[in-house]
């Protein structure tokens, strides 16, 4: 297999971006190509308009890559392209043999720069600083255009009030005079005397700018390091605090409905006590009459107290429940389930608000609500729409009315929407009726 950079396959996509380089294109200014998977063959892998800056950061350890750049002289201010060759030292003498300065810039002059740099896999060697110092000391850089210094302006003497003659000077004296030591040329001497040059000094200066570079690129590191564990504490102590609140207007929500169930028990209790008086007193008074009035007497009684039954106890259901028997009804949380008749503890007896189901049902899975056909209690219009992200809150739109609204607090109440689904809601988004 050759061994030669291949650009035909891609020879479009590389012509088109070495062109944009090139030709000063202000959205790419850097391209870096690489070899497609298993070939010789050269292709774009990349290109922006962020300069070394940007550039740095495309190099991959693992790939051969070259990249095309053009930057500006900081001493002419002119454009400058720079062709660099990244690879590892330990890759395969192949690969690194098409690294040298034979490659892609012998072909047919794709690629001509300023200045070429083979980098190993140390990001030093791609550093903007150091890639701009390399072009700054290479050949025929160090000149600029229209930066001549200003010529100093010699002074205007003041023309003089009388005139002077030009004076002729004495030919035949200056010849005369004879020639001063210094203008006399002394014997060359019949032994060689070697030039001695100052030693040179050592590049103190280099090192010290690489130095402070080090530093600088320390310091950068550590402080961006420092920025981003603030942020990272600062975005935690955010999140840990909107948790408290939440988590605190829940328990708060939590407690205020177990107060609301328990006066609602208390509440149930009172009325079923009364409701036990009512029907001992009307035995009682049944058991005055005649026998045959008094069985007329307990059938009345029997309905009235069905009647009564049913028309005060209602209910919301808190949990869903399947049916298991025939004579039972299924349960779908949130609906209202009406003329109960509470047969004992364990199980009741009812009908859901549209009419479809009968049955038994166990009574720990619902909660007693006022009569609906009483008085609604306090009721609101919605002023926005509402979606429920809890459980135990509940849906409107606007315009809904609510009932049966419990002041839990300032911002969250209890009430029932159009649906027949109890829970809370926020306060801000109904307006009270009076």
């Amino acid at each position: 297999m050759s061994l030669r950079v291949n650009f035909t396959t891609y020879s479009k996509e590389l012509r088109s971006t070495y062109e944009a380089v090139l030709n000063g294109a202000e959205e790419t200014n850097w391209v870096v190509y690489g070899y497609d998977k298993g070939t010789n063959e050269l292709k774009v892998s990349n290109q922006g308009g962020g300069g070394l800056e940007e550039l740095e950061d495309e190099f991959n350890d693992g790939k051969v890559q070259y990249a095309f750049v053009r930057v500006k002289d900081p001493n002419t201010g002119l454009p400058k392209f720079v062709l660099i060759g990244w690879v590892k030292y330990h890759f395969p003498h192949v690969r690194l043999s098409q690294c040298g300065d034979g490659v892609p810039e012998t072909k047919k002059g794709l690629f001509n720069s300023h200045f070429n740099e083979v980098a190993n896999f140390l990001k030093t060697d791609v550093d903007p600083a150091y890639i701009m110092k390399r072009i700054n000391e290479s050949s025929g850089s160090k000149y600029s255009i229209n930066k001549e210094p200003p010529r100093k302006a010699e002074p205007v003497l003041p023309v003089r009030s009388v005139y002077e003659p030009v004076k002729i000077p004495n030919i035949a004296a200056m010849q005369r005079a004879a020639a001063s030591p210094e203008d006399r040329i002394k014997p060359v001497g019949s032994v060689y005397q070697p030039i001695h040059l100052p030693n040179p000094k050592p590049l103190v200066q280099r090192e010290e700018r690489k130095r402070e570079s080090e530093l600088r690129e320390k310091e950068e590191e550590r402080r961006k390091t420092e920025e981003e564990e603030l942020a990272r504490r600062n975005a935690e102590e955010r999140i840990r605090k909107a948790q408290e609140e939440r988590e605190q207007l829940v328990e708060a929500a939590r407690i205020r409905k177990l107060e609301i169930e328990k006066e609602e028990q208390l509440k149930n209790e009172e009325e079923l006590r009364q409701v036990e008086a009512e029907q001992q007193q009307l035995e009682q008074e049944l058991a005055q009459t005649v026998e045959l009035a008094a069985d007329t007497a307990e059938l009345v009684a029997a309905d009235a107290i069905v009647g009564i039954s049913s028309e005060s106890l209602s209910a919301v259901v808190l949990y869903a429940y399947d049916a298991d028997e025939g004579n039972e009804m299924p349960l779908v949380e949130g609906e209202i389930i009406t003329n109960i008749v509470q047969l004992d503890e364990g199980w009741w007896e009812g009908v859901s608000e549209d009419g479809s189901k009968k049955g038994l049902f166990p009574a720990n899975y619902v909660e007693l609500i006022a009569n609906p056909h009483q008085s609604a209690g306090q009721t609101a219009i919605a002023l926005y729409d509402y979606e429920a992200t809890e459980e135990n809150e509940i849906s409107f739109a606007e315009g809904a009315l609510i009932t049966y609204i419990q002041f839990d607090s300032d911002d969250w109440w209890t009430g029932t929407n159009p649906e027949g689904i109890n829970g809370l809601f926020p306060a801000n988004y109904v307006q009270l009726n009076e």
